[in-house]
């Protein structure tokens, strides 16, 4: 079976931990590509809260450069184990 793009949710939980490796595995066997999705639950758990200060816009953005952390690192893990070209 070809598989054109194969997405994956990451993060550093445990359940989570090892589907990065798994679905670059698949997307390399199948000549596909793997697309790595990080939601930062955070700021999705928080929308009660937000507000337009200046306060909370530093706060997402320190979720989001968290985030882009944990794709980099998972990018490097992929990387690592010969899974991306």
């Amino acid at each position: 079976m070809n598989f054109g793009s194969v997405l994956c949710i990451t993060s550093d939980s445990e359940p989570l931990g090892k589907t990065d490796i798994e679905a670059a595995k698949i997307a390399k066997m199948s000549g596909g590509r793997i697309i790595l999705l990080h939601v930062v639950e955070k700021w999705r758990n928080s929308e009660f809260l937000v507000t337009d200060s200046p306060e909370w816009k530093t706060v997402h953005e320190d979720w989001l450069a968290e985030g882009m952390e944990l794709l980099e690192r998972k990018e490097e893990l992929v990387r690592a184990q010969g899974l991306y070209s």
